[in-house]
């Protein structure tokens, strides 16, 4: 995976970087609002 991004263009890493953090920022939200939802159902 580290291989293959260092080949890739600087720009094309940017947006590569982007859509990554994109990504991972929904499944941190995601995440967080599910054990949110579990932890109100629990009581």
């Amino acid at each position: 995976m580290y291989l293959l991004v260092s080949i890739i263009p600087n720009n094309q890493k940017r947006i590569f970087k982007i859509s990554l953090l994109k990504k991972s920022k929904f499944l941190f939200f995601s995440f967080f609002w599910y054990n949110v939802y579990n932890k109100f159902k629990g009581e």
